[in-house]
């Protein structure tokens, strides 16, 4: 059996809710793994947005600048980036005991 084909029997052994044993401990981790890469690229997504709305307010020409990087009026969580892998729903599990 290949790494691939193991981690995608242990996730979806995790999906139907039973996550005992070894498959549930390799499951854990590639969500884990998968939330943790999913966070690094939202949070460096969000400090580049977040450079570029400073650069466009020390502009001469603000609203110019604001049309330029795609802003809307009035609009609140134009810097989040929504990833459904980004929520910690799973690490409910992590507090369980895993019997290996």
């Amino acid at each position: 059996m290949l790494m691939t084909e193991r981690i995608e029997k242990a996730t979806s052994t995790l999906e139907n809710g039973s996550y005992k044993g070894i498959d549930g401990l390799i499951a854990v981790a590639y969500w884990i793994g998968k939330h943790d890469g999913v966070k690094e690229v939202c949070d460096k997504h969000s400090k580049i947005l977040a450079k570029m709305r400073k650069r466009a307010d020390d502009c001469r020409y603000h609203k110019m600048a604001h049309a330029v990087i795609g802003e809307r009026q009035g609009a609140t969580y134009d810097d989040i980036i929504y990833h459904p892998d980004y929520s910690s729903d799973f690490l409910d599990y992590t507090v369980d005991e895993i019997d290996v």
